[in-house]
Parts: structure tokens; sequence; C-alpha cells
């Protein structure tokens, strides 16, 4: 005896039970939305030294992140935010840094870069002030 499949087996998302049914598992499988989260510098450090931050962690790029003033935060590999708040010094280096939403440089703040490169993906908002040396 030979094994089938009956064709109405395969259209089991067709009709109002399909689609109900359907509409289940992409809620209950569907995709993990990633929590953004507020970093702000504690310290002097690299990018992504995770005491360099408060909370701990590597900022990513949803996250927002305030450099606060004196702390001087150096990229020691690519990285990227969504917003940026600089009070104090961001050193680029060598590195690509992508800022993928508003970014804000505070009188006294300083952006550094070697041969790195600053990427904006969106609007530029805010410049209250501060330096770019490049």
């Amino acid at each position: 005896m030979k094994n089938t499949v009956s064709h109405n087996s395969i259209h089991i998302f067709s009709g109002l039970r399909g689609s109900i049914l359907l509409l289940t598992l992409i809620t209950l499988i569907g995709p993990v939305a990633e929590a953004q989260t507020n970093y702000a510098s504690t310290s002097s450090g690299n990018w992504n030294t995770t005491t360099t931050w408060s909370p701990n962690g590597n900022p990513g790029s949803i996250d927002n992140v305030n450099i606060n003033g004196g702390h001087i935060i150096n990229l020691s590999a690519n990285a990227a935010c969504r917003d940026l708040t600089v009070n104090g010094t961001l050193n680029i280096g060598n590195y690509t840094f992508t800022l993928n939403n508003n970014f804000n440089i505070n009188g006294g703040a300083l952006v550094t870069m070697g041969s790195g490169m600053l990427y904006f993906r969106d609007d530029v908002i805010g410049a209250g002030g501060g330096s770019f040396n490049c």
C-alpha cells in the first residue's frame, strides 16, 4: 500500500480557521523585538567595555548613548548607536561609527577621528557648540 497525502491536508491555512491558525502562529513565534537601552558613561574607557557604561553592557545600534562630561570614550572596534549625546570626548580613531538617529555634541565636548569614519543614517539634530577634530 502506498502512502498518499490528500489534497485537502495541504491547504491547512485556507479559510477562516486557517487564517486564525496562521495569525496565532505568527503571534506566538513571530519576531522578538529588541528592547532599547539608555546607556550613560560611568568613567573613561573603551566603547565595548561593559563597565564603561551604566547599565553594564555594550551599546548597540538601537540604543541611546550619553557620554558624560570629563569622560573619554575610545572606539576599539566599529560601533553604532541610535541617539548620541556627547558631553565629554568620543575618539573614533580608525574605526567606523554609525549614528542611526539624533546627534548632539554639547559645549566643551569633542569628537576626534583618525582615518575612521562617522556615518549618519538620519538627520543630524542639534550641534550644541562642541568640536570635531578630524
